[in-house]
C-alpha cells in the first residue's frame, strides 16, 4: 500500500460513527419507511476492507465474535427455510427483519474497536451517558401513560410532554420504555459509582434518578421487579462502606414496599375492583400468549414461524389467540419464547450459548480487572439482568428498534474485556483464534 493512499482509508474509517449514527436514526422508524434505508448496511463490508487494509483485520476480536456470526448464519437460514407450509414460500419477510440486529452487531463491535484503537474507554463511557440520558428523558417525557399510573397521575400529568422523536409522535407504549429502562437503570446506578469524574458521576446519577422514577410511574411490573433484583445485587459489588450499603438496600426495601401498595391500589381505593379485573385480564392474556407460543414451537421446532412472524395476520389466522384490549399482538410478552418461535430450538441454543459466554466474560473482568473496570462490569451484568427479568413477562423482540441497546450493553462489556485485556492472558474466552 503506498504511503499516499493509506492515509485516505485511515479517514474513512473516521466516517464509521457517523455512518452508524445514520442508521441509528433511519433504522428506528417502522416498516415501510425504514425498508430503504436498509441499503446502509452494505456499507459495513466498505468499512470491515478499509479496517483490513489499515490495520489488517477485518474487525477488533471479541468474545461475542463466534456468537454473533452464528446469529447472522441463523438467521440467513431461517429467512429460506422458515414457513407454516412446505409447498408455499415462507411468511418471513426475508432479509428485511436482519437489518437492526446486523447495526446491533456493528455497533457492538465498534464500541470494541474504538477500545483497541484508542487504549481507552473514555468514548464509549461517553456515548453511553448520552443514551442513558436520552431513555431517561424519553421515560418521563414522551410515554402513552396507561391505566397502571393512575394512581400517580399527580405526577405524570404535571411532567412535560416530548413529541418530536423520529416516528413516535404519540409518544412511546409504557412497558416498551419500562423495558428499555430496565437495560439502563442498572447501568447508570453501576457507572455512575464506577469512577471519580464529575462528569461522569453526576451524568449517570442523573440518568439513573430520572429512569428510576420513568420506571416507578410506567408501572411495569415485571420491569420494575427486574430492576430491584439487579440493583440489590449491584450493591455490594460497586459500594465498599456498610453503611452506604444500608442505606442503598433500605432505599430498595421502601421502593418495592411502595409498588406493592400501588399494585393494591392503597392510594385509589375506589379505582382497586377496576384494577383487580385489569390484573386478572392481563394474566389470563400472558398467559393464553405463552400456550399460543408453545404450540407454534411444537408444531415448528426447527426453524420457528421466520423473524418476527409471530404477530404476522397469516400466524395470527392459523394460531388464533383473543386478548381484550389488544387488537394487534406485536409479540409473545416472553422473550424465551419470542426466540422460539422466531428461530425455533436452535435459537434456544443460540440465546443459551449467549448468556453463558456473556457471564463468563463478565466474570472474568471482575476477577481479574481493576476497581473501576470490576465496576462497569458489574453495571453491565445487572442491567442485563434487570432485562431478563423483565423478559419473562414482556419483550423487546431482537428485531425491535429499541433491541440496539441489548447490543450496546453487550458492546460496552467487551470493550471493558479489551480495556483489560493487554496486561493479562485472557485468549481462552475467545472461541476461535483469527
Amino acid at each position: 500500500m503506498t504511503p499516499k493512499v493509506l492515509p485516505a482509508f485511515r479517514w474513512f474509517l473516521r466516517l464509521e460513527p457517523l455512518w452508524l449514527a445514520a442508521m441509528l436514526v433511519t433504522f428506528f422508524y417502522r416498516s415501510p419507511a425504514r425498508d430503504p434505508w436498509l441499503i446502509l448496511c452494505w456499507g459495513l463490508p466498505l468499512f470491515m476492507a478499509a479496517r483490513w487494509v489499515v490495520y489488517r483485520r477485518l474487525w477488533a476480536r471479541s468474545p461475542l465474535d463466534a456468537l454473533y456470526i452464528a446469529f447472522l448464519l441463523l438467521a440467513a437460514l431461517n429467512v429460506w427455510a422458515a414457513g407454516l407450509d412446505p409447498t408455499q414460500p415462507p411468511f418471513t419477510r426475508g432479509l428485511m427483519m436482519l437489518g437492526r440486529p446486523v447495526m446491533g452487531i456493528a455497533l457492538s463491535l465498534a464500541f470494541v474497536d474504538s477500545v483497541r484503537h484508542s487504549g481507552r474507554i473514555d468514548a464509549v463511557l461517553h456515548t453511553t451517558l448520552a443514551l442513558t440520558l436520552l431513555v431517561s428523558f424519553l421515560g418521563l417525557t414522551a410515554v402513552q401513560w396507561n391505566a397502571k399510573s393512575l394512581q400517580l397521575a399527580f405526577i405524570t400529568e404535571r411532567l412535560p410532554r416530548f413529541t418530536a422523536f423520529p416516528d413516535a409522535a404519540e409518544g412511546f407504549n409504557a412497558n416498551e420504555l419500562s423495558g428499555i429502562l430496565a437495560w439502563a437503570v442498572p447501568l447508570s446506578a453501576g457507572l455512575a459509582l464506577a469512577t471519580r469524574r464529575r462528569l461522569w458521576r453526576w451524568g449517570f446519577g442523573a440518568a439513573f434518578a430520572a429512569g428510576f422514577l420513568a420506571l416507578i410511574l410506567g408501572q411495569s411490573r415485571f420491569a420494575i421487579a427486574g430492576t430491584l433484583v439487579a440493583l440489590a445485587l449491584l450493591v455490594p459489588l460497586v459500594i465498599l462502606s456498610w453503611r452506604n450499603r444500608a442505606a442503598a438496600w433500605g432505599m430498595l426495601i421502601a421502593v418495592g414496599i411502595l409498588e406493592i401498595l400501588l399494585i393494591q391500589g392503597a392510594f385509589a381505593p375506589e379505582q382497586r375492583s377496576d384494577r383487580q379485573d385489569w390484573d386478572s385480564e392481563s394474566t389470563a392474556g400472558r398467559l393464553a400468549l405463552w400456550d399460543n407460543a408453545w404450540t407454534i414451537i411444537r408444531d415448528h421446532p426447527l426453524f420457528g414461524v421466520g423473524l418476527n412472524m409471530f404477530r404476522d395476520a397469516r400466524v395470527r389466522e392459523l394460531y388464533p389467540v383473543e386478548i381484550p384490549g389488544l387488537p394487534i399482538i406485536p409479540h409473545t410478552h416472553n422473550e424465551f419464547l419470542q426466540i422460539g418461535t422466531d428461530l425455533g430450538l436452535p435459537g434456544w441454543l443460540w440465546a443459551g450459548a449467549l448468556a453463558a459466554t456473556v457471564i463468563a466474560l463478565l466474570w472474568h473482568i471482575y476477577r481479574r480487572g481493576d476497581t473501576p473496570a470490576r465496576r462497569i462490569a458489574a453495571a453491565v451484568g445487572a442491567g442485563l439482568l434487570a432485562h431478563a427479568l423483565f423478559g419473562v413477562g414482556d419483550a423487546i423482540p431482537i428485531w425491535d428498534r429499541w433491541a440496539f441497546v441489548g447490543f450496546w450493553l453487550l458492546g460496552l462489556g467487551c470493550s471493558v474485556f479489551e480495556w483489560v485485556r493487554p496486561n493479562k492472558s485472557q485468549r481462552n474466552l475467545y472461541p476461535f483464534q483469527w
